[in-house]
C-alpha cells in the first residue's frame, strides 16, 4: 500500500481539476439525497443521522479548501447551495409519487436542511482554509 505524501496533493489537484470538482460535487449531492429530511420536530431528531452529516460537511469543507483556497466563500457557498438543491430534486425524483414526499418535503424541512448543511460545510471550508490545509491555495 502506498503511503499517502501530502506535498503531492497540490500537483494532483491541479492535474486533474475537473476530476477533482466532480468528487468535490458527486457527494453534495449525494449527502444531501440521503440525509434529507432532518426530521422535525425535534424529539424526531436522528442523532446518528446528524453525526454523520457533521462528519461528511467537514469532509467536503476539507476538500473545497483544498478545491479553492481561501477567500472564495462566496463561490463555494453558493455552489454548495445548488449542489444540495440538485440532491433534493433527486430525493424528490426517488420517491415520486410515494407519500413520504407529503411529509418530507414540507416548507420548514426543506429550508432547515438548505440552510444546515450549506452553512455547516462553508463553515468547515472556512476552518480549513484558515489554518492552510496541506493543498489549500492550490487552484486559482
Amino acid at each position: 500500500m502506498q503511503k499517502v505524501n501530502h506535498e503531492n496533493t497540490p500537483a494532483a489537484v491541479q492535474r486533474h481539476p475537473f476530476l477533482m470538482r466532480i468528487l468535490a460535487y458527486a457527494p453534495i449531492v449525494l449527502a444531501s439525497c440521503c440525509f434529507f429530511p432532518l426530521r422535525l420536530p425535534a424529539e424526531y431528531l436522528d442523532g446518528m443521522i446528524l453525526f454523520l452529516l457533521l462528519i461528511t460537511a467537514c469532509n467536503l469543507g476539507s476538500l473545497l479548501a483544498c478545491l479553492y483556497g481561501r477567500g472564495k466563500l462566496a463561490a463555494v457557498f453558493l455552489r454548495l447551495l445548488a449542489f444540495t438543491v440538485l440532491g433534493l430534486a433527486c430525493r424528490y425524483l426517488l420517491e415520486y409519487g410515494e407519500v413520504s414526499n407529503t411529509y418530507n418535503f414540507t416548507l420548514i424541512n426543506t429550508v432547515v436542511f438548505l440552510l444546515l448543511f450549506p452553512l455547516g460545510t462553508a463553515a468547515a471550508y472556512l476552518f480549513f482554509a484558515a489554518r492552510r490545509f496541506p493543498c489549500a491555495d492550490s487552484i486559482q
